[in-house]
């Protein structure tokens, strides 16, 4: 039924970005303590791999859910964009 799509919608929504926040806020947190010359080095290379389009990774994520088994489950929509920058 339509109402239960909506509620599978909301629910991948909400864990996409309450574990994306979960991941990102202590990684973003650790790289402000670093010191300035080792976080400029990783800030170039963060920038560096958001130039590359994420249409050119979708093959190798593809890849690596049928590998594990999770196509066609809620945790393939989940786990590749909690750690997606944008």
């Amino acid at each position: 039924p339509p109402a239960v799509q909506i509620d599978v919608n909301i629910f991948t929504a909400f864990m996409v970005a309450s574990l994306g926040l979960l991941v990102n806020l202590p990684a973003a947190y650790g790289l402000a303590l670093l010191p300035t010359r080792a976080r400029w080095h990783i800030c170039v290379a963060l920038f560096a791999t958001l130039v590359v389009p994420s249409t050119i990774l979708l093959p190798m994520m593809y890849l690596t859910l049928n590998k594990t088994g999770m196509l066609n489950q809620l945790g393939a929509l989940i786990l590749p964009f909690i750690a997606d920058p944008i």
